[in-house]
């Protein structure tokens, strides 16, 4: 019989999911990565990486994915955000030789972006929407590292899913289609198209869901 999570257990697990960090957090970060692959090769995809185009994405996790966001197009040149330094540390080790040539990894406060302006062709975020300070802000942030006409993508699972999952508490903030719109209108951003899909996955506390979620493109 599987255990059933105390309150205590799904606070801490809230808190490694917005911030991993410790020996568990390297268990919860690999766990993410399994359960959100699919959603993770939707958003690149959605991206439409071109050869030798600078992508940035924010909270990359433990990076095991990199090896894919590569395969996309040639002479691509990655830069990674997180605040998480046992994340940060992760990713730097495990990149291979080929992929360190062609990487940068930041530590960074959740605020500010730590790049000069209109330097991504590129801008790829998924799942760190609900942990943002200050949405609107932080959108600006984006536009303001991006190039003219370049592409920013956020992925994040739809405000009813997320509701129904008992480790989703007070850190959280949740999204749906029109809260993503309202957010995008006040901002400098444009947004061109969101896409809907839904998948099967097993979630964070062990159970078996259906996970609707939103790609959300976005242009300067």
């Amino acid at each position: 019989m599987k255990d059933i999570p105390t309150v205590k257990d799904l606070l801490k697990l809230e808190g490694q999911l917005s911030n991993p960090h410790g020996d568990k957090g390297l268990l919860v970060a690999e766990n993410m990565h399994k359960t959100n692959f699919s959603m993770t090769k939707a958003s690149f995809d959605a991206s439409k990486i071109l050869k030798n185009d600078a992508v940035l994405e924010i909270g990359h996790g433990n990076c095991h994915h990199l090896e894919y966001v590569f395969s996309l197009a040639e002479n691509v040149f990655y830069h990674g955000l997180e605040i998480s330094e046992t994340m940060h540390l992760e990713s730097m080790k495990q990149t291979s030789f080929k992929e360190k040539n062609n990487s940068i990894f930041k530590l960074y406060d959740g605020l500010n972006i730590p790049f000069s302006a209109d330097l991504f062709d590129k801008i790829i975020t998924i799942n760190t929407i609900y942990f943002w300070i200050n949405p609107v802000l932080f959108l600006n942030e984006i536009y303001r590292v991006l190039k003219i006409e370049g592409t920013c993508v956020v992925s994040f699972a739809d405000k009813e899913f997320m509701k129904s999952l008992p480790f989703v508490k007070d850190k959280f903030t949740l999204y749906n289609i029109d809260k993503i719109k309202d957010i995008v209108n006040k901002s400098e951003l444009k947004m061109i198209d969101i896409y809907t899909k839904e998948e099967n996955v097993i979630s964070k506390s062990g159970d078996n869901v259906v996970r609707k979620y939103n790609i959300v493109i976005l242009k300067k």
